[in-house]
């Protein structure tokens, strides 16, 4: 049980040693390209913190990671962005496939969702939802650049079925072979051919962090009624083509029901669809049912700031005029539905509300932490927000206040802690060192330097966490951050 108090409580000092820094390179005006290197840093911690809260199942291990080589498919350039996909899949793709948007359809995503299609259907025939994902786990992963002589392309269920195993470019030759998307919506389809509900599948597209990989990626969704909830197939996970050793490495695949253990690691959402339904989470656009609008996904909608790519016009007012119609056709209240629509966002901040508070009262050790996590949140996201519309005079006061208030809370929280004096006296000193850093202010270099090593420290802390050994390496890194803290002096 101290173990776990100092874990908590050293990732929350570490939390705000970044938070302090961040403050520094806002309030120094550093040149804009400096903040954006920043910034990017500062979402993965954002990410991680959010990846922690999320879940009730399990975090994948990253041995796990390794064995199915899952980094693999955000190494590559292919999904790279909400802002990207949108507009190779609307445009670029829409303009090559022989698929037509059919009139019960919103986007051009559901032409690639088949399940008529003759080649779907002899693979689904006979089988049941495991067996056809088995079937799935079979096909080889090879990336576009390589199969398809591009970044992206989309192929149609029935090409990717019966024309990359006689592909030229194909490395895996007599298989069928793609990358994630092809592979991701033709599992659909066929689930949807074996009979699967279109309520209770979907392809979805966002943004994943496979150990420390991170990038887009396009995966399945299958809803269970004995979990109450949604759970993720990953068709990828099978035999794939390394790029470095020009083979085919077997795998065999993560299991059917792996993640109703295991929390996927998904960091954002951005569409989700099958033949029938289709919602842009980002831009809350679209139709689904009510159970599409899980608490994960809600969770894990982007921030529409992050839209870049304009719709076309004829496309948005197709969907607007489509959503109008199908809402009618699939009998969802137009009212209703609207509504829950409008108040994602702020059922998101409720969610983590509550989600934080269920942890804290199912662990009480966490407590403090886990509340002063969430506020740091919310920090963060006041300190994007002054990058983006830059800081005036009393936005910088205001930061300086919110920075504050957390160092006084984590006074707090090692105050109720069950740690001995001397464990105590040893974080107290670090808090003074950062009150000492937010007066005195840091140098360009300094900054960097402790921005790295506050980094690797967060990375190596929850690998040990992860791993059960924490005891003895916990204290072997906070000597190696407070000999830190001594050199700056």
């Amino acid at each position: 049980m101290k173990t776990i108090k100092i874990v908590s409580l050293f990732l929350v000092i570490v939390f705000i040693i970044s938070l302090v820094i961040s403050f520094f390179i806002i309030s120094k005006n550093r040149p804009k390209n400096r903040i954006e290197n920043f910034s990017q840093n500062r979402n993965l911690v954002k990410e991680k913190i959010q990846e922690n809260f999320l879940g009730w199942r399990q975090t994948i291990p990253q041995e796990k990671i390794q064995e199915f080589r899952l980094e693999k498919l955000t190494e590559k350039p292919g999904l790279v962005g909400l802002n990207e996909t949108d507009q190779y899949v609307e445009e670029i793709a829409a303009k090559t496939t022989t698929q037509e948007i059919l009139d019960t359809q919103i986007s051009n995503y559901q032409t690639y969702v088949t399940p008529n299609d003759s080649a779907v259907q002899a693979i689904a025939k006979g089988k049941n939802p495991e067996q056809i994902y088995q079937e799935a786990i079979s096909w080889v992963w090879v990336d576009d650049e390589t199969l398809n002589q591009t970044e992206e392309k989309w192929l149609l269920p029935n090409t990717f079925l019966t024309q990359t195993p006689n592909m030229k470019t194909n490395p895996a030759k007599g298989r069928i072979a793609s990358d994630c998307e092809s592979q991701a919506y033709t599992l659909v389809s066929a689930l949807r051919a074996s009979g699967m509900p279109a309520e209770k599948v979907r392809v979805v597209t966002g943004k994943v962090n496979f150990g420390g990989s991170i990038g887009g990626h396009a995966w399945v969704e299958v809803f269970d009624e004995k979990i109450d909830g949604w759970f993720q197939l990953e068709a990828t996970s099978g035999d794939y083509y390394d790029e470095k050793s020009k083979k085919v490495i077997s795998s065999k695949g993560i299991p059917y029901d792996y993640f109703k253990e295991y929390q996927y690691p998904s960091i954002n959402k951005w569409t989700m669809f099958n033949d029938k339904y289709f919602f842009d989470i980002t831009r809350q656009q679209g139709v689904a049912p009510e159970i599409w609008f899980d608490d994960e996904t809600v969770i894990k909608k982007a921030d529409p700031s992050e839209i870049k790519y304009q719709l076309p016009e004829t496309i948005r007012k197709m969907r607007e005029e489509k959503t109008k119609r199908l809402l009618d056709k699939f009998q969802i209240n137009p009212e209703k539905f609207q509504i829950k629509i409008n108040q994602m966002e702020s059922r998101k901040q409720e969610i983590l509300k509550n989600l934080n508070q269920t942890s804290s009262s199912s662990n009480s050790s966490n407590l403090e932490s886990e509340n002063i996590e969430n506020q740091i949140i919310l920090i963060i996201d006041n300190l994007e927000k002054a990058v983006e519309e830059g800081m005036t005079e009393e936005q910088k006061i205001q930061a300086q206040t919110i920075v504050q208030n957390s160092i006084t809370k984590a006074y707090k929280a090692i105050e109720q802690s069950n740690l001995d004096q001397e464990q105590k006296n040893e974080l107290e000193k670090m808090l003074k060192d950062i009150e000492s850093k937010l007066e005195s202010g840091l140098s360009q270099a300094e900054v960097l330097l402790i921005k790295k090593k506050i980094l690797n420290t967060l990375n190596q802390l929850e690998e040990n966490i992860k791993s059960g050994e924490t005891t003895k390496k916990i204290e072997n890194l906070r000597n190696k951050l407070r000999e830190n803290i001594q050199e700056k002096r």
